[in-house]
């Protein structure tokens, strides 16, 4: 038997149950005889899977599930409390307590329902103070749905919710910031006061014929309190026009105040750290001192920002945008142990400012170092290295490079090297040939990984160019500053749209044997993104998927294909992180980032 159905789901307890029946078997009996062959043949699996799903580690549906059960149980709680309660029920609760407490009971259900329906976006950012705060009013939904009905089906679902915030406390980590956390209780407390005060004053002023009651003091506060808390007027009654403006005019200003605790005191705050000149200073003579990476120059480049531990000696570069703060490969440091814990360290600021910490190009060979952390990792792509030393034109993979080069250089192209400091004439020239590659590509500036083009800082730089007789620019590269020794790396490499071609190899292979007589003893020329990626996870290999079969990322194989022609070796560089639900939003985070902003 085929159905469209999970597993034959319905289609299989109507056909054997009909087949049963047709053999003889009483309706009744095939029924319990069908039902119970399902339950050991699917839904006891079924179940024991879900289960051994949802409670594994770091598991995506299990990080979803509590934001949907609150929000759930708001509605439920809505919907609860503006349906009349069954008389039987009531009759119960009569016998045992003043019929007040019913009534206050639902008008705190509903309350609690709506601050549900907000609760729950945060709670899937993972603030802390809001799990606290769900946890505490799942409890006393539990209780309210009680004392209000009798309604023990929403409690039970109130009291599972319990559970399942209890069980995932761990994913919730993040913390707001203290200072505006102080600052949005003032201004709390200052509002609660402002309209406690107007509401009380406005009926103690309030003629008799607004709503048939002299207020005093007291009988005014209660009322407010009733009005502002549980959105219960008790019988009030409007009998004007501009008394039933002033209800609306506190329910108005009460729901304002109300979502102002919700978004001020639970959504996780940071506050954009700043660096100031002695930090790009000490990060400087850091990096000069600790630097090991051909890249560690775009760590200290003006769009990062530095996190510096009292108890080690060195930093890591990170981005901010919105949650998360993407450092820039490994830190920059003595050793592994100093390593380790800056990682400790900046994970525990970041949890303190409500930040999501990532590391973005973790070579492989740190991955260890990040698992004993508790982090998980992905493969990004590959980076692709020359190896000066055995870097040779007369090998059989640059022939067609020779021919191309031979070519240019018959009708008169050469390559040049501008040593810094650069003249203006040439940052002009450069400019141009900047604008039209941009352009061309209909691309904006780069950055985290790469710069931006600045004529103040290419002015201090190597620059290597291909021109023609005449002294026009058709491409370019800048070589970037390195504290490490034995290995260089290029940054922009860019050329006009009518450049010959063969251009860009001509400036690849002047680079690259302009180091090599520099004493480089490698060249990288950076990441070919999702290349080489063909690992067992699933992550992997539909990361392997897009990349062989997506056409809007067909360009990252030209890149890959081009780069084979200088690469010695390729490196896997990796993406680490803290938690899978996190990881479907990183891509958006990078691309903000290295939009130049």
């Amino acid at each position: 038997m085929a159905s469209p159905f999970l597993r034959g789901l319905g289609a299989i307890e109507v056909s054997v149950t009909y087949i049963l029946g047709q053999y003889g078997y009483p309706l009744v009996l095939a029924s319990a005889m069908t039902l119970l062959y399902r339950f050991f043949e699917f839904w006891l699996p079924l179940a024991a899977g879900v289960i051994s799903f949802i409670s594994k580690k770091d598991n995506l549906i299990l990080r979803l599930l509590p934001g949907i059960m609150i929000f759930v149980l708001g509605l439920v709680n809505v919907i609860s409390s503006v349906t009349p309660a069954l008389p039987e029920r009531m009759h119960i609760l009569k016998e045992w307590m003043p019929e007040a407490i019913p009534q206050m009971s639902n008008g705190l259900i509903m309350i609690i329902g709506l601050f549900m329906l907000i609760l729950c976006v945060f709670l899937l950012q993972g603030s802390r103070r809001a799990w606290g705060v769900a946890l505490i009013l799942s409890i006393l939904s539990t209780v309210g749905h009680l004392l209000k009905g009798v309604d023990y089906e929403e409690a039970i679902l109130a009291l599972f919710v319990v559970v399942v915030l209890w069980h995932t406390r761990d994913f919730y980590r993040l913390k707001p910031h203290k200072q505006l956390t102080r600052i949005s209780i003032r201004v709390l407390v200052y509002s609660i006061l402002a309209l406690l005060t107007f509401g009380v004053m406005g009926f103690m002023l309030m003629d008799k014929r607004h709503f048939g009651v002299n207020f005093d003091f007291w009988n005014a506060f209660k009322t407010m309190l009733r009005l502002f808390f549980l959105f219960d007027d008790d019988g009030l009654a409007p009998r004007t026009a501009f008394a039933q403006h002033f209800i609306y005019a506190i329910y108005t200003a009460g729901g304002a105040v109300l979502c102002f605790i919700f978004f001020s005191i639970l959504k996780p705050i940071f506050s954009k750290p700043f660096n100031t000149e002695d930090d790009k200073e000490k990060a400087a003579l850091l990096l000069q001192k600790y630097g090991r990476s051909a890249f560690d120059y775009f760590k200290i480049y003006p769009d990062k920002l530095f996190f510096f531990s009292d108890k080690y000696e060195g930093f890591i570069s990170f981005k901010v945008y919105r949650y998360y703060a993407v450092a820039l490969e490994n830190p920059v440091c003595k050793d592994e142990d100093a390593a380790r814990g800056l990682i400790y360290a900046f994970d525990s600021y970041c949890l303190e400012n409500g930040l999501i910490s990532v590391y973005y190009r973790i070579p492989k060979a740190s991955l260890s170092m990040y698992t004993e952390l508790g982090k998980r990792s992905v493969p990004i792509g590959d980076e692709a290295v020359v190896d000066l030393e055995s870097f040779s034109l007369n090998s059989m993979t640059m022939k067609s490079t020779r021919k191309n080069l031979n070519q240019l250089k018959a009708k008169g192209f050469e390559t040049k090297v501008y040593t810094a400091p650069v003249d203006d004439t040439i940052l002009l020239k450069l400019e141009k040939v900047s604008e039209n590659w941009l352009q061309v590509l209909h691309e904006k500036e780069m950055a985290f990984t790469e710069s931006v083009f600045d004529k103040e800082i290419l002015k201090n730089q190597i620059i290597i160019t291909v021109e023609d007789e005449s002294g026009r620019i058709y491409a370019f590269l800048n070589v970037i500053p390195s504290d490490v020794s034995n290995e260089a790396a290029y940054d922009m490499i860019r050329k006009v749209n009518d450049a010959p071609n063969g251009v860009m190899d001509l400036l690849l292979v002047r680079t690259m044997l302009f180091l090599k007589e520099q004493g480089y003893q490698t060249v990288n020329l950076g990441m070919a993104p999702l290349s080489g990626i063909k690992g067992s996870s699933f992550t992997e290999r539909i990361t392997h998927f897009a990349y062989e079969h997506v056409k809007s990322l067909s360009h990252f194989k030209g890149i890959r294909q081009y780069k084979e022609k200088f690469s010695s070796r390729w490196e896997q560089m990796y993406l680490v992180y803290s938690n899978n639900y996190y990881l479907p939003r990183i891509p958006k985070v990078l691309k903000h980032l290295s939009s130049g902003k």
